[in-house]
This record gives structure tokens, sequence and C-alpha cells, in this order.
């Protein structure tokens, strides 16, 4: 059996080994610690709060109307648009079905333990559009039109108002007009939302660590304004018509499951004019609130939220970021 002595010895050479190594190579060091998330997040920069906050409730994920309105998501209600179609799930247990509800008519998509629905949008035409079984697919009144020959897989994950959906193929950004579809940008990358005039969000790259706006085939990157040394991601999740942009960031979530963290930390940003900026210590009532994610972003400028009161981690709520007026970023 080895001795107490022995042990410690074998301590102090691994300690020394360690230490050499981190004044060695100090770089090297500081990303295996910032990769696997072992350091607390720096805080955000504080500044004028750009936004007041209003509480709208409990909730996970929702949707924001043109006036303000926030609509909460739930397991029951799927997808929603203002002027448009409306998925719900209805029934119990192994008859609990899916549901369109468009202009007043019903329509049935079948039984919910049959049909694996994913990323389901809505637009202001009543189309749907939906992963279906790892297939994109566009519904409008009871009719199923593929967005890819054979057998092809792909996500949609957006839906305007022209019919026009995007979503990934092949790890890289698609765009369809239609039942038209192509790729977007010939390069890894994500899509994440289009809007009514055309202009597409998504990220960039295997890491997703920029950002881009593109409109009309010109492509604006950006990043978001955190910290040296960190590794950033970058998430971008809604626009508005105004080219507004809102998303999160925030560190690299660990990719070995050894060092898996289960909450990295990230921060919903607006990316307006060609400046993100971090939401986090710009709203009022900071102290109370704590930030989660970004959620929507209409075309007055609010946005929508999750976040938790300070010092606790339940229940999420849905917290509606209404601009101050004459207060610039």
């Amino acid at each position: 059996m080895l001795s107490k002595r022995w042990w410690l010895e074998l301590g102090c050479v691994v300690g020394i080994i360690s230490l050499s190594g981190a004044l060695l190579f100090p770089k090297y060091y500081d990303a295996v610690v910032v990769k696997h998330n072992r350091l607390p997040p720096i805080p955000p920069p504080k500044g004028r709060p750009l936004y007041s906050l209003k509480d709208a409730g409990e909730g996970d994920d929702g949707w924001l109307d043109a006036q303000g309105k926030v609509i909460a998501k739930t397991f029951r209600r799927l997808a929603w648009h203002e002027e448009g179609a409306t998925l719900v799930e209805v029934g119990q247990g192994k008859s609990e079905r899916w549901e369109v509800t468009w202009r007043g008519k019903t329509y049935d998509l079948g039984n919910r333990w049959q049909q694996d629905l994913r990323n389901p949008v809505a637009n202001a035409k009543g189309q749907l559009a939906l992963t279906v079984f790892g297939r994109p697919l566009l519904w409008f009144e009871g009719k199923w039109t593929p967005l890819l020959p054979g057998d092809q897989r792909g996500t949609v994950t957006g839906l305007n108002a022209q019919g026009q959906a995007v979503g990934v193929v092949a790890r890289q950004a698609y765009l369809w007009s239609g039942t038209t579809g192509k790729p977007l940008l010939n390069r890894p990358s994500t899509a994440a939302a289009i809007n009514d005039r055309g202009d597409i969000i998504g990220a960039l790259g295997e890491s997703h660590a920029t950002g881009y706006f593109w409109q009309k085939g010109t492509v604006k990157e950006f990043t978001a304004p955190l910290y040296s040394g960190e590794i950033a991601y970058l998430n971008p999740v809604a626009l508005n018509e105004r080219a507004d942009v809102v998303g999160n960031a925030g560190l690299v979530p660990p990719t070995d499951a050894k060092h898996q963290s289960t909450a990295p930390w990230s921060s919903p940003f607006v990316w307006q004019q060609g400046r993100t900026t971090l939401l986090e210590g710009r709203i009022e009532q900071q102290g109370k609130w704590v930030l989660d994610a970004a959620l929507a972003i209409n075309d007055r400028g609010e946005i929508l939220v999750r976040g938790h009161e300070q010092g606790k981690t339940y229940p999420s709520h849905l917290l509606l970021l209404t601009p101050r007026v004459g207060i610039a970023p």
C-alpha cells in the first residue's frame, strides 16, 4: 500500500507541473478555463436604462403582437399569428391531436403521437411552415407541400407573409420562395427568421460566433460586445420590419461530456443600426430581474424576453421591454 508521504509528494509534483504550464502557456490555460465554464461570467456593462420593464406573467416562451400584447406559448398552443392561423393540441392521452384554426374553420392535422411536428411558424395568410419527421413542409388550408424533393432532410425556422421560408439544409442557411429553394450563403450557417420584406437573420460558422443580417444579397455581419478573451456564441432569434434584431449571446457551451455545463451563461442582445447592445444592465428595475433570453421584437421596438426574479431560478416570467423615449444606446 502506498504511504501518505508518497501521495503528498505526487500531489506537489502535479501542482508544480500545472503551475508551470499556466505560466508558460497562459493563453491556452485561459481558453481551457473559459471553454469549460469554470469561471463565473463577467458582469455585463452598466449604462443608462434604455427600456422600461413590465411583467407579463409566468411563462417560458411566447409571442408579441404589433400593439405590445404578450401571448404566452403553452404546450397546447404551439404556433400563433395575430392575423393568421393558430396551431393547437387538443384531446387527452392517446387521442391527442393537432388542430389548426384559420378564419373560423378548424383543420385536423392528425394524431399527435403519429405526427412529429417541430418548429411550427405561422404567417398572416394562414400558412404554416413546420418540420415533420425531419422534412420541411408548408401547410395551407389542409394541403401539405414538401419544400425539399424526395427524402431530403432539413428544418424550417421562419416564414413571412409572402410565403418565403427559411431554414437549414445540410448545415447551411436555406431560403425558399414558394417551393423553390436554394442555399443562402454557401457556407456553414443557420437561418433563424425572415421578415415580410425578405430580410433574413442567422449565425455563421460551426461555432455560431458571428451573427448576420441578409438583405437582397448583401450580408452584414455582427458580433456581441463581450469581453476580452471570452469565447462567444451568437444566436439571433427574431427581427422586425425596421431591421432591428434580437437574440442571445454568451459563452460557448462545452462539447465534451466530461466538462459539460448544464447552464452556460448567456445574455439577450438587440442589434440596431449596426450596433449590438446587451440588454442586461440597460433596463429599469434591473436589481429585481435577471434576463435569460430574448424571444421576439415588434415594429415599435418592444422586446419580449424571458427572465426570473433576482435570487430565484423558478418560475420564469415573460417580460415586456419598452424603449424609453429620447434615450440612445
